[in-house]
């Protein structure tokens, strides 16, 4: 019996891109077990492609990390709005 595609790939211990695509995030995040780090590795030196879409993750990581540093202050434009409404209701 030959196996083909993913069927070969498991059998052979390999994940899958579908797999692997779904941990990419974990795996950046630095989430994943020590088996799982080990098969998005092995993939990740198999394929630009998921190389690249780790770049895409750790970017976009980063740009969650800086957002969540910045402190946007109160929302004066809300309020504004809010006391205007009120003060209308009022007359």
């Amino acid at each position: 019996m030959i196996l083909r595609g993913s069927d070969a790939r498991k059998r052979a211990g390999m994940a899958t891109t579908d797999e692997v695509e779904r941990l990419l995030p974990a795996y950046v995040a630095g989430e994943l077990d020590a088996p799982a780090r080990t098969r998005v590795e092995r993939a990740l030196a198999l394929s630009p492609l998921l190389r690249r879409e780790v770049r895409r993750y750790r970017h976009l990581f980063a740009l969650l990390a800086a957002a969540a540093r910045e402190d946007p202050g109160p929302d004066t434009t809300f309020t504004r709005r809010l006391w205007h409404r009120l003060g209308r209701r009022r007359a």
